[in-house]
């Protein structure tokens, strides 16, 4: 009866990890559409591109709290369903797609870095601009008009 049980419990962590593996692999794709828009000049895009990060950062935290809750409530099953060939090698795989993550998530910061450090200075370009302007052009205060002349 225990290993139907485990057998049980090693196909639900294997279809878990199955779709986990899927939702890396879209993230992965999502990451880098995100790099070509930064290194494009998309700025349109700029507001997509934190919405998707926000719900990113919560289906992450999903992700591991739902590993986390399988991992405590069946720690021995756990433990042995994790030495299967196929959950190793999904488990490998879904490592891998992190690690590609998180290069990319470093390349798509660094290119937003830049990109904030030239638009501050175009910002602060048009800021000198508009005070040589405001000291170039001619009061506007009201002048009087003589209505006899």
């Amino acid at each position: 009866m225990a290993t139907i049980t485990d057998q049980n419990f090693a196909r639900s962590l294997a279809a878990l990890l199955r779709e986990e593996l899927g939702f890396y692999r879209s993230l992965y794709v999502l990451l880098d559409r995100q790099r070509d828009w930064l290194k494009y000049e998309k700025d349109s895009r700029i507001l997509d591109i934190f919405n998707d990060v926000d719900r990113l950062k919560a289906r992450i935290q999903e992700s591991q709290e739902k590993i986390c809750s399988i991992q405590k409530e069946h720690p021995r099953s756990f433990a042995q369903t994790v030495e299967t060939p196929e959950v190793r090698r999904l488990v490998e795989n879904v490592v891998s797609l992190i690690s590609k993550c998180v290069e990319v998530v470093a390349e798509n910061e660094s290119i937003a870095h830049s990109k904030r450090e030239r638009l501050q200075a175009e910002l602060r370009e048009l800021a000198d601009g508009e005070r040589w302007y405001g000291a170039l052009k001619p009061p506007s205060s009201p002048r009087y008009v003589d209505e006899k002349k």
